[in-house]
């Protein structure tokens, strides 16, 4: 089978997460992402620690990555693969007293550390060719290129604007295009390219509630919107809402490659796969 089969399998028969997260002694999960080709689940805890998850194997295996200093309380925000799943990166929550938390990058391959940047971040993504990866704080959005050092190298940073600061940027990574969509939590969205430093486009939604993630469906015609209190899907071209789904998600959703299913995470740890058609 495919490598995405083997994630529909693995999801099939491991419909709750308890079954492969992290033992409560060890801490919550509380990011989780899956990888593009399907191979691998990653999942960031309480205590800061990075297990990836080979769901390829029987039975399933995991590796700890090294690499970040675990800090109880203050755990992971955000874990991300790159396009071609070669890539993880994980960042850890802005530090309140203004401390900046590193970004980590690993090696899929050989679960090795590639690049770090020691940058406040709240959320991560790579972009298309996955050589770029995008992390986001309260005032900035910054480009990083992965370099041959063990240093990721800025190359754009975005301010901000100041009335948007009360909560975290969103973001997603444009699925074929070099460029990232930011969300505001006054509903504004800005697609930036970071190559060249320009707005491409901009749009406004009405939102009852924070974003606290964005997904874009593989063919990039669906934008899936998470808030405190449920998950829009937006149709781009045609500008409209194609449903809303009303509950707590443990992390953001995700598609699969032939854009055909969605993927849920609820906050009891359970998985939900929906019919993307039928919504």
């Amino acid at each position: 089978p495919t490598t995405r089969g083997t994630l529909l399998h693995a999801l099939h028969h491991n419909i709750h997460l308890i079954a492969i997260l992290p033992d409560k002694n060890r801490g919550c999960a509380e990011t989780v992402a899956f990888s593009p080709n399907g191979r691998f689940l990653a999942v960031g805890d309480t205590t800061s620690t990075v297990t990836l998850y080979d769901l390829s194997t029987s039975p399933i295996t995991k590796q700890a990555l090294t690499g970040l200093v675990p800090k109880r309380g203050d755990g992971l925000v955000a874990v991300t693969f790159s396009h071609d799943s070669q890539y993880l990166a994980a960042a850890h929550h802005s530090a309140p007293n203004g401390e900046k938390m590193p970004i980590v990058v690993w090696d899929t391959n050989n679960y090795q550390v590639i690049a770090t940047a020691q940058e406040p971040s709240n959320a991560i993504a790579f972009l298309s060719d996955g050589k770029q990866l995008i992390s986001t704080s309260y005032d900035s959005i910054v480009a990083w290129e992965l370099t041959s050092g063990q240093e990721l190298k800025e190359f754009a940073r975005l301010s901000v604007p100041a009335n948007s600061r009360q909560y975290f940027p969103a973001v997603a990574a444009h699925p074929t295009e070099p460029a990232v969509l930011i969300g505001y939590n006054d509903g504004q969205f800005d697609l930036w390219s970071p190559l060249n430093s320009e707005l491409i486009d901009s749009f406004t939604l009405e939102l009852d509630a924070a974003m606290t993630g964005l997904t874009y469906h593989p063919d990039s015609s669906i934008l899936a919107i998470q808030t405190f209190n449920k998950i829009i899907l937006w149709d781009i071209e045609q500008d409209k809402i194609i449903a809303e789904l009303r509950t707590t998600y443990l992390a953001p959703t995700a598609f699969s490659e032939d854009g055909q299913k969605m993927l849920l995470i609820h906050s009891d740890e359970t998985l939900e796969i929906l019919d993307v058609n039928s919504l």
